[in-house]
């Protein structure tokens, strides 16, 4: 088993459409970003390790059922041509 510790900080929404590197590097160095919406994970994955963040699970008419948090960390897949 691979056990790591993540510490999380919180720095604000950004649009996820527009979000870029500089956003991150303003309030740091970090290695990796963890991102609720999947085009913050694009804008963002050829510079940092991506976590994606849910907050609550949806049933299949899309409503919440409960409250959750579920954590995911993946590595970039975005391929550079």
């Amino acid at each position: 088993m691979n056990d790591q510790v993540i510490e999380i900080e919180h720095y604000g929404d950004a649009n996820a459409f527009t979000v870029g590197p500089s956003f991150v590097d303003f309030h740091g160095a970090f290695e990796g970003v963890i991102v609720e919406h999947p085009a913050a994970a694009l804008r963002l994955a050829s510079s940092f390790l991506i976590g994606e963040f849910e907050n609550t699970i949806r049933n299949e008419n899309g409503t919440q059922t409960t409250e959750a948090i579920n954590l995911k960390a993946k590595p970039p897949t975005v391929s550079q041509s």
